[in-house]
């Protein structure tokens, strides 16, 4: 994986109504490779994110959250067990969560409080040799191991992030009556596809951005890489990025070709089940983001 992002989104949805417990829904929402102004809401004003949008302005936007270990593992880690990477120890390099971290997880404590917990998606702490796993942490379990696929065959064509929706539809049916639940969603989206060298959108998500010229952004030249320590220029990010940057230089301006960028945003929330956005491939000099109304 590319460590070259910025930390996921984390997003609660506090629904009413729990049964007879009293007690709220929680529903945790975790994005892949986002960056933190791939938003709307963030004064972005280039990429669409109206869900995304609503819920910072009918909840609360935290708009100074800072992160020690700025990749996806460590990201999730901390998230589950509220713990920094130097305390969980779980990153690329390192292993998973040891039984005993799950099992003091957020959603472990909430299962022992009476919660009915589920997982979908893109779980990214359980890489490599486990002693848990995912199933046990949780009463009902759709997760998996590893990167994934966008277009899972298991699923008849279906794109990953559609059948995540219809596995949180399932989860939902499942919750015994009077039960408080607590869903966490962690979707691949928008994490690069094969090759780490673009999004492989929705079919109906192809066109949105196509004509948006979006600008490099300021950093984005060569004196602000070389003016990094010989650690970071030598590291797995420069490697990944080189690659990126000669499959770019492979296909000329005027032709479709797949684009490398970690400038993505995504929402979860269908209200638009024809709502079209940015394609996987696009013209060599134009990066996209996406967002969708789920």
């Amino acid at each position: 994986m590319n460590p070259i992002w910025a930390y996921a989104l984390a997003g609660m949805l506090w629904s009413a109504g729990s049964g007879d417990s009293g007690l709220p829904n929680i529903l945790v929402l975790v994005t892949d490779d986002q960056r933190w102004d791939a938003m709307g809401c963030a004064g972005n004003a280039i990429l669409q994110t109206p869900a995304t949008d609503r819920l910072a302005q009918e909840g609360t936007q935290f708009t100074k959250a800072f992160v020690t270990s700025s990749a996806c593992a460590a990201s999730r880690a901390t998230i589950f067990t509220g713990q920094y990477e130097r305390a969980h120890g779980c990153n690329f390099h390192t292993g998973p969560l040891r039984r005993a971290q799950p099992e003091q997880s957020y959603p472990a404590r909430l299962r022992r409080a009476g919660y009915y917990t589920g997982f979908i998606g893109k779980y990214g702490v359980g890489d490599g040799k486990r002693d848990i796993e995912g199933h046990e942490v949780f009463d009902r379990w759709y997760g998996f191991y590893g990167q994934g696929e966008y277009f899972p065959p298991e699923h008849g064509g279906k794109h990953l992030s559609q059948v995540m929706v219809e596995q949180a539809c399932d989860f939902l049916e499942h919750v015994p009556l009077g039960r408080p639940w607590c869903l966490s969603i962690s979707f691949k989206a928008p994490h690069s596809g094969k090759g780490y060298l673009g999004y492989d959108a929705e079919l109906d998500l192809q066109h949105r951005y196509a004509e948006v010229e979006i600008p490099m952004p300021p950093t984005g030249r060569q004196e602000y890489f070389e003016a990094l320590s010989e650690f970071l220029r030598r590291s797995n990010a420069h490697l990944l990025l080189a690659r990126a940057v000669q499959h770019v230089r492979e296909i000329s301006v005027g032709d479709e070709g797949l684009l490398p960028t970690n400038h993505w945003g995504r929402s979860c929330e269908r209200s638009n089940p024809s709502a079209t956005g940015p394609p996987r491939t696009g013209r060599a000099n134009r990066h996209h983001f996406l967002e969708r109304q789920w």
